[in-house]
């Protein structure tokens, strides 16, 4: 099942679009990110509305990283093909289904280059999660065994939210943000 939002643009939803020299350092990339979905709760999370009373985060235990392969049609282009299968502002992602992150390959042999699309989504890896990840990712293809710091607990982090609201922060962004009326 989808997440409702077959076909429309989803402004919290974006790609990355990755370029390797040897179908190895693929693998070996989608290993480490695999270790990160395993290390990270944040990377576990699925959203769940469905007959409750409000939205909630749900870290699920195992995630699995879905792999999808594409194929240039008639000997097309590869990198075009991977770029229109992998849009994440027409490919709904199911946001009650983690991760929410979905992988998409392509071998360009045209140009001795394999690819990697990673659709992904604002509630798991926004601009400043991204910068962790990126970083992490570095250090463990960078060595067969890095030593990452302890990974951040999200189950606490939502729960602290949960607990406390939004109320600590109001006064900063009230004073940051009072005096808009109106979006530019």
């Amino acid at each position: 099942p989808g997440s409702g939002r077959e076909g429309r643009p989803d402004g919290y939803a974006g790609r990355w679009v990755l370029t390797f020299d040897d179908p190895a350092r693929r693998v070996r990339f989608l290993q480490a990110l695999r270790r990160l979905i395993e290390r990270h709760d944040a990377l576990r999370t699925s959203l769940r509305w469905e007959g409750l009373d409000a939205p909630v985060q749900v870290v699920q235990r195992q995630a699995t990283l879905a792999v999808r392969e594409v194929v240039a049609a008639d000997g097309g282009d590869a990198l075009e093909a991977l770029l229109a299968a992998s849009d994440p502002q027409h490919v709904a992602m199911d946001l009650r289904a983690a991760p929410l992150l979905a992988a998409w390959v392509a071998d360009d042999a045209r140009h001795g280059r394999w690819l990697l699309a990673l659709d992904h989504h604002d509630a798991v890896l926004d601009h400043v999660s991204e910068e962790v990840v990126l970083d992490e990712l570095r250090a463990l293809l960078a060595s067969q065994t890095p030593s990452l710091p302890r990974a951040p607990q999200w189950r606490a982090w939502i729960a602290r939210v949960r607990h406390e609201g939004f109320a600590p922060h109001a006064p900063y962004f009230k004073a940051l943000l009072g005096d808009v009326e109106e979006p530019t």
